[in-house]
């Protein structure tokens, strides 16, 4: 029997942050039924809309197996996306000191 999972609600513990700073989430899920495996997370970072090459897998855990039917809540903390790796005609800047940080 294959275990159902439905993700309630991801959301960013550290908005707003600096895009340096280290990403925190808070995560609930629903496990519909029991699962007997460890289910596979992944935290990854879109480096660019045109090339999934550019993705950054920023974090990779296990929870489980999962006994019964049930709501659970974690909290994860990854390092931030390496911003030499995003594509400079795809990185967003707000402020004049980031311009001049990320372009030097």
């Amino acid at each position: 029997m294959a275990g159902r999972i439905l993700v309630d609600n991801i959301g960013v513990r550290n908005n707003p942050a600096r895009f340096q700073d280290n990403l925190e989430f808070e995560i609930t899920f629903t496990a519909v039924e029991p699962v007997p495996w460890p289910l596979e997370w992944r935290i990854i970072y879109v480096g660019s809309a045109k090339d999934e090459e550019k993705d950054q897998l920023l974090e990779e855990f296990e929870i489980g197996p999962i006994a019964e039917a049930s709501t659970m809540k974690f909290s994860v903390e990854c390092s931030p996306p390496d911003y030499r790796l995003i594509p400079a005609d795809e990185l967003i800047c707000t402020s004049p000191l980031m311009k001049v940080s990320l372009l030097s």
